[in-house]
């Protein structure tokens, strides 16, 4: 499976704590990367902007919803 689509998307990490809301790049079955990615933690932080690339391991992955 290859993505070549830029959507809009949130991650939510397995810690169920961390989302990651970014434009979706080129991902692989066992990577998801994002650029413009935002870091929002469950703690009452505002969200936090990424520099670069941002690769998350499929499995570290809880979900994914496209925005758009």
């Amino acid at each position: 499976m290859l993505t070549v689509r830029r959507r809009t998307v949130i991650v939510n990490l397995v810690d169920g704590r961390t989302t990651l809301i970014g434009v979706r790049r080129w991902s692989w079955p066992w990577q998801v990367r994002l650029s413009d990615a935002r870091l929002h933690r469950g703690t009452g932080h505002p969200e936090q902007p990424v520099d670069g690339l941002v690769l998350i391991p499929r499995h570290r992955v809880d979900w994914i919803q496209v925005m758009g």
